[in-house]
This record gives structure tokens, C-alpha cells and sequence, in this order.
């Protein structure tokens, strides 16, 4: 992750090393592994503004639910919520199938649950091209932006790709990282970031270890 100064930190400065959307997504928490880990999602502005930057939404649907989260801010900071459970249980599920440890049945209903809900308003349409789904269904709805992540955390999960799911080496980071190199050897979200941290502390160590 990209160290930054923690009280300026927010959804534009967070590093885009997950690899996949949902795993992006479980990453705007600083320092997960930390107790003071730092919220990067503080307002449903900040989802908003989120979704833009990883391509979720384009600009003028950005405009729309920001127009629409000013008329209702309660129903607003409600989805802000859910996005925030929704994505501390995408981070459950793929962490602990990492570490090859059985995944909670809570975690998987309250996903069920959440695509269900997506699914009700998803409808199957045809273009010049043929037929396809539309799974964002009713736009004018303020919630219809968890719909793209749902896709990517279920598409990865029921994919075989799933094994290349890693969780950051650093334990403060703990952040979520999909492993494309050949061998799946891959330890840190960043090795610019993490990986180079944990070789200076390596260093300093062997030099501490070496005037004693």
C-alpha cells in the first residue's frame, strides 16, 4: 500500500494493486491489519468517488447519484453502510480462503443475499448484437453500483483463478493482491511499497544483530 499522511488519505490516493476490482475495493481500508486501521470509504461521496476512479461509473452517472445522495443523505449514508459490510465480508471469504481455512456460512449467506437483491432488478435485453444481461438494473437507484463489484468478487470466487488470491506478506497491510506472476511467488501488494519496507527493516536488523 502507499504510505501516506493518514489524516489526508482518501479514495484518490489509495493504490490500485489488488488486480481485480473487488480486491481493489476490500483495500480502501489503510493498514488493515493495524487497530487503528484508517476508513477510506468515510461517505457515500467517497464510494461514489471510488467507483469513478476504478471505472465502475462514468461521469455523468458519478453526477447523477452525487444529486441524488444530496436529496437523500440518510438513504445514502445507509448504502455507504452496506458497501462497507459488503466489502469487510468479501475480505473474509477471500482471506480466509487463501490461508486454506473454511470460509464462515454467515459470510456467504449475507453475499447470497446481497447478489439476490441484485438479481431482482437485473433483466435480460437485446441489443444490435444480441441478448445480454443488464445487471445494473434500475440506474435510478442509489445501491445499483455494488451490482459491478458483486460480479467481480462471484466471477473470481467461482473462478480457478481463485488460488492466485494472496494477502499481503505484511501483516499491518494485510491488504488483498491477485498473484499473476508464473509461479504464484508473489508475497507483497506492491514490492515498491510493502515488499521494499520489509527489506529496509531486514537490513536494519542484520545491523542491529551484528554490533551486539
Amino acid at each position: 500500500m502507499v504510505v501516506s499522511n493518514r489524516s489526508d488519505a482518501n479514495v484518490y490516493d489509495v493504490n490500485l494493486v489488488g488486480g481485480n476490482v473487488c480486491l481493489d475495493f476490500t483495500n480502501t481500508l489503510y493498514w488493515r491489519g493495524r487497530k487503528d486501521c484508517e476508513e477510506l470509504i468515510k461517505t457515500y461521496s467517497d464510494f461514489i468517488n471510488w467507483s469513478l476512479r476504478v471505472k465502475l461509473i462514468n461521469s455523468d452517472q458519478a453526477e447523477q447519484l452525487q444529486q441524488k445522495a444530496s436529496e437523500y443523505p440518510e438513504k445514502a449514508e445507509k448504502i455507504r453502510l452496506r458497501a462497507i459490510k459488503l466489502r469487510e465480508v468479501i475480505f473474509r471469504i477471500f482471506n480466509l480462503h487463501s490461508e486454506h481455512l473454511d470460509v464462515d456460512e454467515e459470510d456467504l449467506d449475507r453475499l447470497n443475499f446481497e447478489w439476490g437483491r441484485r438479481m431482482i432488478t437485473s433483466k435480460l435485453v437485446q441489443d444490435p448484437n444480441g441478448f445480454h444481461w443488464n445487471l445494473n438494473g434500475n440506474e435510478e437507484s442509489m445501491d445499483w453500483i455494488l451490482t459491478p463489484i458483486l460480479v467481480s468478487g462471484i466471477e473470481l470466487l467461482t473462478s480457478k483463478d481463485i488460488r492466485r488470491v494472496k494477502r499481503c506478506a505484511d501483516s499491518d497491510c494485510s491488504w488483498l493482491f491477485f498473484d499473476q506472476s508464473r509461479n504464484r511467488s508473489r508475497r507483497w501488494c506492491d514490492m515498491k511499497d510493502c515488499g521494499n519496507r520489509a527489506k529496509v527493516n531486514r537490513f536494519f536488523k542484520r545491523r542491529r544483530s551484528d554490533t551486539v
